[in-house]
């Protein structure tokens, strides 16, 4: 994960359709800024809706991890041991995504989606688990990662989640995710 780097240059928001590049030393007044807030919860739940309608077209791709007999895997794991899904391509790119049942913070998840191959852009990643309520979205620049960096979240949701998530389909657990790029350029912030 990559925080690092010239306070002065412009880093896309992390909310996807929100298009505006503050300099990464704003980024976090932008996010927090009461006027953009509202903006930015009604992009992420558009997001989050196109998760349930999954429309592919060119610049979006909509796949379901699947992992059977999932308990039985999680009983043989350790902290931080992952699970990973075959590679995928999409556009310029080649990926993969990857679930820890068990990260470090006891109890919840990590799920992320790593370049394993080109891709020079920023890319929007919605993720949900089928039978749980949880689900996340966020726009991540994928531009400056080299491959085998990617990123996610440390707290998609509870491993009782996914456990519970698991038995309601048989045993496989079901992960649904869709990526997606930009197809407008990204604005500088007016306020920089």
């Amino acid at each position: 994960m990559q925080e690092d780097g010239c306070p002065e240059t412009p880093v896309p928001c992390r909310v996807p359709g929100c298009n505006v590049a503050p300099k990464r030393k704003n980024l976090e007044c932008h996010l927090n800024d009461p006027e953009h807030r509202s903006k930015h919860q009604c992009l992420e739940k558009k997001e989050i809706d196109k998760l349930e309608m999954e429309s592919a077209n060119q610049e979006s791709l909509t796949r379901t991890f699947l992992i059977p007999d999932f308990e039985a895997k999680l009983a043989t794991m350790a902290v931080n041991d992952p699970i990973h899904s075959g590679e995928f391509s999409f556009q310029d790119g080649k990926y993969h995504v990857t679930l820890y049942p068990k990260i470090e913070e006891e109890g919840w998840t990590g799920f992320y989606l790593f370049k394993d191959a080109g891709s020079q852009k920023g890319i929007t990643l919605v993720a949900g688990v089928l039978q749980v309520e949880t689900r996340e979205c966020t726009f991540w620049d994928y531009s400056n990662l080299i491959p085998g960096q990617g990123w996610g979240w440390s707290g998609l949701c509870e491993t009782a989640e996914l456990v519970s998530a698991a038995r309601d389909g048989g045993g496989t657990l079901e992960i649904r995710f869709r990526i997606s790029a930009p197809s407008i350029p990204l604005l500088p912030d007016k306020s920089d």
